[in-house]
């Protein structure tokens, strides 16, 4: 393996051993946490998508 996919690999690794035990809700929180972290970090808005849009869409 190169260096890039060994780094990636390690990632993945992590990412796994932190969410192994956790339950589809909880992993989908942290996700949206980390998220929103991001967007304040790096100044970018997150935006519904189109399936959560036609869901909250009332005609």
């Amino acid at each position: 393996m190169n260096k890039c996919e060994t780094e990636i690999d390690a990632i993945r690794n992590k990412i796994y051993e932190e969410t192994k035990h956790m339950t589809r809700e909880e992993q989908a929180k942290r996700l949206r946490d980390k998220t929103q972290k991001l967007a304040a970090q790096f100044g970018f808005t997150i935006i519904k998508s189109a399936n959560e849009a036609k869901v909250n869409h009332k005609p």
